[in-house]
């Protein structure tokens, strides 16, 4: 929500929450107008109308969602947030035993089925290499750092 009041200039009131289970339960009991939750958390509820999708935080729209705008398209220019998943690990692991870890999530990443079942969860699956990810992160930090500094969060 902090990206959203920070490149639209709208402002919210920020309602903290310990985890996304409570900020859910309370948006379904209409305590809170609005929250943002991940796709696969949601799917079912949205499916049995107890909750309306608004827009979709991804650059594109959901293949299970695809009636769903992204918040860029609902006129938000270069609006994106999606909830990423990886594996880390300790500095100075040996390059062999990385190089291993990497291959073998990258091939069950890529395995049909397991494709299949994600997708099915609003889930989309992404195979990298660890420089990739490495890359990914730090223009993740680059950017909510730009945000939690405009939003003036402290710890």
């Amino acid at each position: 929500m902090e990206l959203l009041s920070y490149l639209s200039g709208a402002k919210f009131l920020h309602v903290p929450y310990r985890g996304g289970a409570p900020a859910l339960n309370d948006t379904i009991a209409g305590h809170v107008p609005v929250s943002v939750l991940s796709v696969f958390n949601v799917l079912a509820l949205i499916q049995d109308g107890k909750l309306k999708p608004l827009a979709v935080t991804a650059l594109k729209r959901s293949d299970v969602l695809p009636n769903v705008q992204t918040v860029a398209e609902a006129g938000v220019a270069n609006y994106e947030a999606s909830l990423l998943f990886g594996l880390i690990g300790p500095p100075g692991l040996p390059p062999a035993v990385l190089a291993k870890i990497n291959a073998e999530v990258t091939r069950i990443i890529k395995d049909p089925a397991m494709q299949k079942k994600l997708a099915a969860q609003g889930v989309l699956p992404i195979a990298s290499t660890p420089a990739e990810f490495t890359g990914v992160i730090k223009t993740e930090q680059e950017k909510w750092a730009e945000v939690i500094k405009a939003a003036n969060i402290k710890e």
